[in-house]
């Protein structure tokens, strides 16, 4: 059997191309990249902004571990990167649990985490929904997912209309996978790859840092690194008529994503995971000093520059 996403149950292709149209659907007067976006006449100067999204099947062994820290720090990092690529600092923040049968003992774990947790980025958890759906969810399993909403001055608003030719692109380190391509990390694992325990450190959170960036005006957009890889991710901040030029040797060496290399092609484990990348940031080449003192936790490099080259609107090699 090969092992690709598409074999394990996740099409990405045709997740990009679903995508698409509902954009096309909503036609949102203002492209957030990473996070929703509006306008309210009682906030002027201000954008509102909102993320909604879960940790997938990375549940599963979470679960199988009680590691409900773990699950409440991956569902509030999946959120709060995205609203950090934007430049939105959190306001607040509901959870939407569905399960099988109600336990309880599981339940409050969780949300007690999410409150405590949360606290750290200046964000209340406000409320949320407990769901038993026994004809949907197995037993033994839930499923979970959170939404933030935040603000962002509009003069401090980060996105592809910043970049411009010259800019250079600045890594921020993952701790491992993160939570996306987990269907096919459980793969590997059920049929004895990987073991799991591997691929289980919490997600990165930066939103910390990328905002403390972005009040000092050192940075003009960001790119969380999720489903897609790379590449895919880094489309959604580089303007059409550019190119974000990646150096793939300056990507870190990193056990867990060696043993991918060794189970799937090399294009299919940069298309699926983050390959030791969880962030991307765009900045002025005179600001990189700067940029990697004030993100130092996070083990900064410089990966790439963006050029005038319209060939690809993403290069890495």
């Amino acid at each position: 059997m090969e092992y690709t996403y598409k074999n394990s149950g996740v099409d990405i292709n045709l997740a990009n191309a679903t995508t698409k149209e509902i954009k096309s659907i909503l036609q949102n007067k203002i492209d957030g990249d990473f996070a929703a976006v509006a306008e309210h006449p009682y906030l002027e100067d201000f954008y509102l902004c909102a993320t909604t999204d879960g940790i997938g099947t990375k549940v599963l062994p979470l679960l199988a571990k009680q590691d409900y820290a773990t699950i409440a720090n991956d569902l509030i990092a999946m959120n709060l990167n995205d609203l950090a690529c934007v430049g939105a600092f959190p306001v607040l923040f509901l959870d939407y649990i569905a399960v099988n049968n109600l336990d309880k003992n599981i339940c409050l774990n969780i949300i007690k985490e999410l409150k405590n947790q949360l606290a750290e980025y200046n964000c209340q958890l406000v409320g949320g929904e407990i769901a038993e759906l026994k004809s949907i969810i197995k037993e033994g399993t839930l499923d979970i997912s959170g939404y933030a909403m935040g603000l962002v001055a509009k003069k401090s608003f980060l996105g592809k209309h910043n970049a411009k030719a010259g800019d250079v692109l600045i890594g921020l380190k993952s701790s491992g996978i993160h939570t996306n391509g987990f269907t096919l990390t459980n793969k590997f694992a059920s049929d004895g790859l990987l073991n799991i325990d591997e691929a289980l450190q919490p997600t990165k959170i930066y939103i910390n840092e990328v905002l403390e960036l972005n009040k000092k005006g050192l940075i003009k957009a960001a790119a969380n690194i999720t489903g897609g890889g790379i590449a895919d991710n880094l489309k959604r901040i580089i303007p059409s008529e550019l190119c974000a030029k990646v150096d793939q040797n300056s990507l870190p060496k990193m056990e867990i994503f060696e043993k991918i290399k060794t189970l799937v092609s090399e294009q299919e484990a940069y298309r699926v995971f983050n390959m030791g990348c969880g962030m991307v940031l765009v900045a002025d080449e005179s600001n990189i000093e700067s940029v990697m003192e004030i993100a130092k936790v996070h083990n900064p490099w410089k990966m790439g520059v963006i050029t005038n080259d319209k060939n690809s609107s993403v290069s890495i090699g």
